[in-house]
């Protein structure tokens, strides 16, 4: 399902991770936070996801450096509120109910 779930309100940092094969391969979800550097994602249907699962929680957030997202459907999803930052540059999110969209596919 998820090679890597942050949630509820968590914190990581990650350095030199390979997530390969999964249907998503990071998910940062409910008010958390994630922070990556050296990683590489292959394989996934969706790399990265950042989004509000639960509704006593909020939006999230990635923080990216050096990521190499290799042969996934969709390279990242969004929802309205979170925001991922590559490499110093802010994506916020356009996907409204994202979590709709990743559980019912």
């Amino acid at each position: 399902d998820k090679g890597i779930s942050i949630g509820e309100r968590s914190f990581l940092t990650m350095d030199n991770i390979t997530v390969d094969n999964s249907n998503i391969g990071i998910a940062c979800k409910d008010q958390s936070e994630a922070e990556l550097s050296a990683t590489e994602i292959k394989k996934c249907n969706i790399g990265l996801v950042v989004f509000q699962k639960k509704s006593e929680y909020g939006s999230a957030l990635i923080k990216v450096n050096n990521i190499k997202i290799i042969g996934s459907v969709e390279d990242y999803l969004i929802e309205k509120g979170s925001k991922i930052i590559f490499d110093n540059k802010l994506v916020k999110g356009e996907e409204i109910n994202l979590k709709e969209k990743i559980y019912t596919n």
